[in-house]
């Protein structure tokens, strides 16, 4: 376990966030702090899926949250993933609130913090 968080904080990251759909706006700051971990992919686009699914099944709970997708390179033996992450929340409290609730209807949940 320690050398996967080892792993995880060594692991190449970037942050696509999901901009809604509409009028030309400027695009939102980066989601920072508090989020929560939902799952991870092989492709930025089965992210994406994962995203529309979670949202759909839980759309009272993610509603007001934005989707963030970090790459992560895992090394050669892993591999590159795509974690898809929701957020911001005020507190790792408020995430691990909400990740309560959405294990209730079987959807995987980690909080966790990200930097910008």
């Amino acid at each position: 376990p320690a050398d996967r968080r080892e792993q995880s904080r060594r692991a190449e990251s970037t942050q696509t966030v999901i901009m809604p759909k509409g009028p030309s706006t400027p695009p939102p700051p980066p989601v920072t702090g508090a989020v929560l971990h939902l799952a991870s992919f092989r492709t930025e686009e089965a992210a994406m899926r994962g995203w529309e699914q979670a949202l759909a099944k839980n759309q009272a709970l993610l509603a007001n949250l934005r989707p963030v997708i970090r790459k992560a390179d895992l090394g050669p033996q892993q591999g590159l993933f795509y974690r898809l992450m929701i957020g911001p929340f005020a507190s790792l409290t408020d995430a691990e609130a909400t990740c309560i609730e959405l294990k209730k209807s079987d959807q995987f949940c980690r909080a966790t913090t990200i930097d910008g």
